[in-house]
């Protein structure tokens, strides 16, 4: 029997957007879906947009009298959901025809998986193609997703551990039960939701992934990842690595690769926005050395490693997904 998918689309203030996304819902060539769209008390022009669709029978519309937040605005679609199976698309993305179909016949196709995710193609604001996501994955992920092909939660902790590879959450399909099991989203980071909800996800279930972009992820100067900026996101990204630690045992030659990893990452931030670096490094970044200290001297131990690379670039030309150690 063919299972509904529930489709939330959480909205906030970027009415621009809205058309093309929720045609491409309408589009899709699976035809057993609800859209929950919840609109987290939206400023502009959303809600009178979105008002056109409250007689359409697939459609449930949920205005917040207050902005809550974008988690809490996921976690109550889901809880007004019907469906087994969840979508979460975000209202500034927009999906391919056969994105829920391809989803949905990997996630049913065996008991195991809880998450099914696919590519996505990166776009601007006007639409315009950037990029495919895949290329600005780590080697580890390129190398082991060249095809479609089932990760164990296991293997998907580890891949976590150098970044988030789910990156997009309009991109991948989940079950209800697992998502309430883990207890939904949580408010504890303001970038990294997502980040820490595949986590947990693969703590109880395997991912399947899809390498076909079946998703359109817009990046645009007013995401809530361009607000908050690059400190932000480093702190959480420190704090959850070291939960993902307490999880899964790695190796020393596992445990030397992930801080050079880090502090690589820190020395580029170092050198690429020290304006920004100087100024926050009192409130943001002695807060994340006490909880890593090692970082020290894996940003130092960087310097003639990142230097030699580019001496030998120069020279001759090395695959960015080459590393020196």
């Amino acid at each position: 029997m063919e299972k509904l998918v529930s489709i939330v689309v959480t909205s906030y203030n970027h009415a621009e957007f809205l058309h093309q996304r929720m045609e491409s819902l309408f589009a899709q060539t699976w035809k057993n879906i609800e859209i929950i769209v919840v609109d987290d008390c939206s400023t502009d022009l959303s809600r009178d947009y979105l008002k056109q669709f409250e007689n359409y029978p697939k459609v449930r519309l949920c205005f917040l009298e207050s902005n809550k937040g974008y988690v809490y605005a996921s976690n109550f679609g889901v809880s007004q959901s019907k469906g087994e199976l969840i979508v979460f698309a975000e209202c500034d993305d927009f999906s391919e025809p056969d994105q829920i179909e391809s989803l949905y016949k990997e996630i049913t196709s065996n008991n195991s998986i809880s998450v099914c995710f696919s590519g996505s193609n990166i776009i601007d604001e006007k639409g315009r193609h950037l990029g495919f996501d895949f290329d600005e994955r780590n080697w580890a992920f390129q190398k082991f997703c060249q095809s479609d092909v089932l990760i164990s939660g296991k293997q998907l902790l580890k891949m976590m551990l150098q970044a988030n590879v789910v990156r997009n959450m309009s991109a991948a399909m989940f079950k209800k039960s697992d998502f309430n099991r883990i207890e939904g989203l949580t408010e504890k980071y303001q970038l990294s939701a997502d980040y820490d909800l595949w986590i947990r996800m693969a703590e109880v279930g395997d991912f399947f992934y899809i390498k076909k972009p079946l998703n359109n992820f817009r990046t645009h100067p007013t995401t809530l990842r361009n607000k908050l900026g690059t400190t932000i996101q480093l702190l959480e990204m420190l704090d959850i690595i070291r939960y993902i630690k307490t999880k899964i045992r790695l190796s020393f030659r596992e445990n030397w690769e992930l801080n050079m990893h880090l502090g690589k990452r820190w020395f580029h931030f170092v050198k690429n926005e020290f304006n920004l670096f100087r100024t926050t490094f009192s409130t943001v970044f002695l807060k994340a050395l006490q909880k890593e200290p090692l970082l020290i001297p894996f940003i130092i131990l960087n310097i003639p490693v990142l230097g030699a690379k580019k001496i030998l670039k120069a020279i001759l030309p090395i695959p960015e997904k080459w590393t020196l150690y």
